[in-house]
């Protein structure tokens, strides 16, 4: 079944990964709910050698966490077909 949602789980946090994908599969395995890991590193992922000519983006991509993020370490969030491969 393709997940409906994702449950993001901040890095190390082993035993919350664990409980809430062993509750999501044990209450209901076909709710759709898939448990991922945070993939983000650091403050920003790519370090570029030499400036770009242009800047294309209009804005920075990535804002402020969600209150959850602190708080309880996980993020719920609605799933796309393009994401639906991490694991």
């Amino acid at each position: 079944m393709t997940p409906t949602h994702l449950a993001i789980v901040e890095r190390g946090r082993e035993g919350l990964y664990a409980t809430l994908r062993d509750e999501f599969e044990r209450l209901d395995p076909e709710a759709g709910v898939q448990v991922i890991w945070d993939r983000r590193q650091g403050g920003d992922r790519r370090q570029r050698t030499q400036p770009v000519a242009i800047e294309r983006r209009q804005r920075r991509r990535r804002g402020p966490p969600p209150l959850s993020w602190d708080g309880l370490g996980v993020v719920l969030a609605q799933a796309s077909e393009a994401r639906s491969d991490q694991g």
